[in-house]
């Protein structure tokens, strides 16, 4: 296997339903987290709720965990309709995006996303193409 490029940040991202009256994309710092520490959470894969529980410790949030799903989709659906706040990488969020979700990027979380591929250079063009979609977008909070 080859690396083919750097490891990227993926940014994490917190989100609340639209009924909050919460305002799209305003980026918190990880101590304002503090003001969703009396509302329901509701992680995701065994990842994410790993990365969400560290982040909490890490600013004195210990989160009321009501549901949990490895299902992207229905966090979001849970969180639209209210039951709660979630904590996603960014990239989960690019490629279906529930409507009555609002977003806000976390300064500081994330994971890292390595690329690699099997096989001496040059990349067969399906590969290159998908690589350099990874590496056109934007995740960092």
């Amino acid at each position: 296997m080859h690396l083919v490029e750097p490891s990227r940040s993926v940014g994490g991202t917190i989100a609340e339903g639209r009924a909050s009256g919460a305002r799209e994309a305003t980026c918190l710092r990880p101590e304002e987290l503090r003001r969703f520490s009396d509302g329901r959470w509701i992680p995701g894969c065994e990842r994410c709720r790993t990365g969400l529980l560290d982040l909490c410790a890490s600013v004195g949030v210990e989160p009321d965990i009501g549901f949990a799903s490895d299902d992207v989709v229905a966090v979001q659906a849970l969180v639209a309709a209210g039951f709660g706040v979630t904590l996603l990488p960014a990239l989960a969020l690019a490629g279906d995006r529930n409507p009555g979700v609002v977003t806000h990027p976390v300064i500081g979380a994330g994971r890292e996303l390595h690329v690699a591929t099997y096989g001496a250079p040059p990349r067969p063009a399906a590969v290159e193409e998908v690589v350099q979609t990874l590496l056109g977008l934007s995740w960092s909070a």
